[in-house]
Parts: C-alpha cells; sequence; structure tokens
C-alpha cells in the first residue's frame, strides 16, 4: 500500500468573514477514495495562521485518490 505525506506549513492573507473579531482557522484534508478526515489544529486570533504540521494517508487505489483540503 502506498502512502501520501502531506505537509501543511501556512495560509497568508485569508479574507476576514467577521466584522469585528478574527475567525478561528483550520484546514480539513480528506482523500476522495476514504472516508477517513483529519483536521490541523485551530489557529485563533490571526488571517495568517502557521500550523507546520505533516499528515500521512493510505492510498488504496493512487491512480483515483485525489486530495482535498
Amino acid at each position: 500500500m502506498k502512502q501520501l505525506h502531506v505537509h501543511i506549513l501556512e495560509a497568508v492573507d485569508l479574507p476576514r468573514t467577521e466584522f469585528l473579531s478574527f475567525s478561528d482557522l483550520y484546514m480539513v484534508l480528506q482523500i476522495s477514495t476514504s472516508s477517513a478526515i483529519q483536521q490541523t489544529n485551530v489557529i485563533e486570533g490571526t488571517q495568517n495562521p502557521i500550523w507546520d504540521q505533516d499528515f500521512h494517508f493510505s492510498l488504496m487505489n493512487q491512480n483515483q485518490a485525489v486530495l482535498c483540503a
């Protein structure tokens, strides 16, 4: 079985979604051929979150797998 390794580093200048405060930001990752979902830590109080996190996915059929984030 093949493995996909994903490194999520950061996002820059994300648009505000709330008028008076910052959003609590995170990313959700899923492989199209699996129901397993992985999520970054929640970063509060910024529009420039730095996650610096690694994720690993097992690929059953690597030719049809798409990473959704």
